[in-house]
């Protein structure tokens, strides 16, 4: 069996942070995904989809940093059921899609990631400061290179050349 879920889109809201009773940090956010279709009458139409989006542990430190109302993010995850009653004894459902990656994809969210980097050190000084040994991972100023790099793309396709003899169709 595979649950698995990727998704690009826009953040609905700023970021809600808040811990389990033993603890663990969990974070949530609503993100927008978008689709463009023609309806019956030929006239282009925009469909968006709302996503609930739960970050646990580290990756909801990383995600409180980060995640801004309007930017753009990758999010990869699995999709979580839930089913529950009310106190009326009403059926009540909840899909969440729990998180295994978070992403900024947008200039905005690139800087944010920056920023961090520039007024708390490493990006990984987190993950050092609760005990866990990172290899290898002196390379904030790898990381702010590769920010810049988003901020600046060249080229979406930057290996391809106009050759339509290459089509095979």
């Amino acid at each position: 069996m595979f649950n698995r879920v990727i998704l690009i889109g826009r953040a609905g809201q700023d970021i809600d942070v808040r811990f389990t009773p033993s603890g663990t940090k969990v974070a949530k956010f609503s993100l927008a995904t978008s689709r463009n279709y023609m309806d019956s009458k030929g006239n282009w139409q925009e469909k968006t989809e709302w996503h609930n989006i739960a970050l646990w542990g580290r990756l909801a430190d990383k995600g409180e940093k980060i995640v801004k109302k309007g930017n753009l993010y990758f999010v990869e995850g699995s999709i979580e059921y839930s089913i529950w009653q009310d106190q009326s004894g009403n059926k009540r459902y909840k899909t969440e899609i729990r998180a295994l990656t978070l992403i900024p994809l947008s200039p905005r969210s690139a800087r944010v990631v920056a920023e961090t980097i520039d007024e708390k050190g490493s990006y990984f000084d987190h993950v050092q400061d609760e005990g866990k040994s990172v290899k290898d991972i002196d390379n904030s100023r790898d990381i702010k290179d590769e920010i810049e790099k988003i901020e600046a793309p060249e080229s979406d396709f930057p290996d391809m050349e106009d050759e339509d003899d290459d089509i095979p169709f």
